[in-house]
């Protein structure tokens, strides 16, 4: 009987317990009660278990399945220098020891001004090579084959210089064969000799060909962490790939010198459409000439108490100039200022800088601020590079000065082309980003100076008074993009039509003629040299020219937003040359009938505005259907968390 009473006082007790547990659960805040709240934990456990290998293999090149790298069992380099461009092709073949089939994801960081041109993967022990499909598209179409059991490809393009590509199904204990191809420009040093770094990789089986060709005759090349001796072939040198394969411990390094120092055509593609393609250098003829500056001072009510420090400034930048340069004062509030001859372009002199001081020192604060009157008189005048010195203005001044942003980019390279730098005496200016954004387009700088003791730190500001902004070359009679600037020296890609005999390229105020497989010359009649022709096959010219073409496009919607037509553009240049781009992907799949597989007809989107923003972010447009399954799915986890806590009170009762 004791044992009965017991055991019913233990469940009555436990009973008990029960119901407090739930009233307790009933009586919590409104919040604690969502069913969905048992989703933030698992949601982020899931991102957690996804995103984490993924960030680990972005800092490591090589394939993965999961977290697991399988091992490299070639590692093939065959590198064609075309002065001056290098094109890389990688050949790596992975093996998986596991016994079932998986997909890989294949991580490389091509360098950072290369442009990735070519994928290809092994389908049944036969070269299979990519295709450039928009990005939305290729994901669906991969993701098809894949649920097929088939074996596509998928490259994209995560950030920056970094290059993704999906591999599926990588075959249990088999080898896995994935060939990439690009080409990137050369830089040349300062001593006239260019550079290849072929950075290392953590692999024992490197086998490595080289080519070394030049339009002109090359004097001389030497190859550093390599054991291998580079031979004369021609006019050239080559590198014959050894027998036996090499551990890849240390950088590669291809130091060479070409005896022609003059601008030459160097490297040229045919594109079988009525284009030739051409890399060539120019001489950056802006260096060394004398600044033609104009400053302009903001004299508005908010300048008040920045106006002593804008003096300075302004100071600073008068006996920063050489004699011989010619500056423009322009004070400005709802109108420009400017008095006599202080508004003219004048060459400087110490007369000239003590009148300039004297005007400076005598301005006041009015009202208002206008920036379109104050830009265009400082045109007028002959100004080539303006300075303007603020605080910045107003948010009511953000759509006048990104119409500013939208003139000054649409007139690069023409006669109204001007460098513009800004001093902002405000670091928290409500329109920061489109100044930014104004000095970055037209090849300016921007400055923040708070307050008098940092105008003490001359050394920006003198830089800022010699600033010589990048010439913006333009083609006659064809389109040429800027792919580099050196010190002395321009690097560009055009094209021209395949009849074309010379390239005219109008550069800081003249008209240079570059002949086709000829020395540079000008209008003037500079004597000409006869020089090797370029070799109209040489790989690199037209995909350097896409991409810079593409870049450009980007410019565009980082400054004004993205448009459909823009996205289009990008699509249709990526597409037909056969470069990588941020709204497009190249796909390998079995059989040719996969490229046209129906799909929803999303694109892949952009989110970013901002010029300096590096790492934009990228979202396919979801579909009505999607929302509603989604919506349907919350729904359904609603109810059965409630029938679930119905179920428990009903027990306990």
């Amino acid at each position: 009987m004791s044992s009965s009473r017991s055991s019913r006082s233990s469940r009555e007790s436990e009973t008990r317990s029960m119901r407090s547990r739930l009233m307790a659960r009933r009586t919590r805040p409104q919040g604690d009660r969502n069913p969905l709240n048992i989703f933030p934990l698992s949601l982020f456990t899931l991102i957690v278990v996804i995103a984490a290998p993924a960030t680990a293999q972005a800092q490591r090149v090589g394939l993965y399945v999961g977290s697991r790298a399988l091992k490299v069992v070639r590692y093939d380099l065959q590198v064609r220098v075309q002065h001056p461009l290098a094109r890389t092709t990688l050949t790596q073949e992975f093996e998986n020891p596991t016994t079932r089939a998986s997909e890989a994801y294949f991580y490389y960081r091509v360098p950072a001004a290369a442009t990735l041109d070519d994928l290809a993967l092994w389908v049944n022990g036969v070269r299979r090579p990519a295709r450039v499909l928009e990005r939305q598209k290729a994901r669906e179409v991969y993701q098809g084959i894949v649920n097929q059991k088939r074996d596509p490809a998928l490259v994209e393009r995560l950030r920056g210089n970094l290059f993704r590509i999906r591999i599926f199904p990588v075959p249990a204990k088999r080898r896995t064969r994935v060939q990439l191809s690009f080409v990137q420009p050369l830089k040349r040093h300062a001593d006239g000799s260019y550079r290849l770094r072929l950075q290392k990789a953590p692999v024992d089986v490197l086998r490595l060909s080289l080519a070394l060709y030049g339009a002109g005759a090359l004097r001389s090349a030497r190859l550093r962490g390599h054991p291998g001796r580079l031979q004369r072939h021609g006019s050239g040198y080559r590198l014959p790939a050894l027998a036996r394969a090499r551990r890849f411990a240390e950088d590669i390094v291809l130091d060479y010198q070409v005896r022609e120092q003059a601008s030459l055509a160097q490297a040229s593609e045919l594109d079988g459409r009525g284009h030739r393609y051409v890399v060539a250098e120019l001489p950056r003829r802006a260096k060394g000439a004398l600044p033609r500056l104009g400053l302009l001072i903001d004299r508005s009510a908010s300048m008040t108490k920045h106006l002593p420090v804008a003096k300075r400034v302004a100071h600073t930048l008068l006996a920063s100039l050489p004699d011989g340069a010619e500056v423009s004062l322009h004070p400005f509030d709802l109108l420009p200022r400017s008095k006599g001859q202080s508004a003219r372009l004048s060459r400087v002199d110490d007369a000239r800088r003590g009148e300039l001081r004297q005007a400076v020192a005598a301005l006041t604060a009015g009202r208002g601020s206008a920036f379109f009157p104050v830009f265009e008189a400082a045109r007028r005048a002959g100004a080539k590079h303006l300075v303007l010195i603020t605080d910045g203005a107003t948010a009511g001044h953000q759509a006048e000065l990104e119409q500013l942003v939208r003139e000054t980019y649409d007139h690069r390279g023409d006669r109204r082309s001007v460098a513009v730098s800004v001093v902002l005496l405000d670091r928290q200016a409500a329109t920061a980003d489109p100044l930014r954004d104004l000095c970055r387009v037209s090849g300016g700088k921007l400055l923040v100076i708070d307050d008098a003791a940092t105008v003490a730190q001359l050394g920006p500001l003198r830089q800022l008074a010699l600033h010589s902004s990048t010439p913006a070359p333009r083609a006659v009679g064809g389109e040429l993009e800027l792919l580099r600037v050196d010190s002395d020296h321009l690097l560009v890609a055009a094209r021209v039509p395949a009849s074309a005999s010379k390239l005219e390229v109008r550069l800081a105020g003249q008209t240079l003629q570059l002949p086709l497989g000829h020395r540079l010359a000008d209008q003037e009649g500079a004597p000409r040299q006869q020089a090797r022709p370029p070799n109209a096959t040489a790989p690199g010219p037209r995909a350097l020219w896409a991409a810079a073409r593409i870049d450009r496009l980007y410019q565009q919607i980082r400054l004004f937003g993205e448009t459909e037509a823009l996205r289009r553009q990008i699509v249709a240049l990526s597409r037909r040359h056969r470069v990588a781009s941020e709204y497009t992907a190249f796909l390998v799949t079995e059989k040719d009938a996969d490229y046209q597989r129906r799909t929803s007809g999303r694109v892949w989107q952009r989110k970013v505005k901002r010029l300096d923003d590096g790492t934009p972010s990228f979202h396919s447009t979801p579909e009505p259907h999607e929302w509603a399954l989604l919506a349907l799915g919350v729904l359904f986890i609603a109810l059965a968390s409630r029938r679930h806590r119905r179920g428990l009170v009903s027990r306990a009762g």
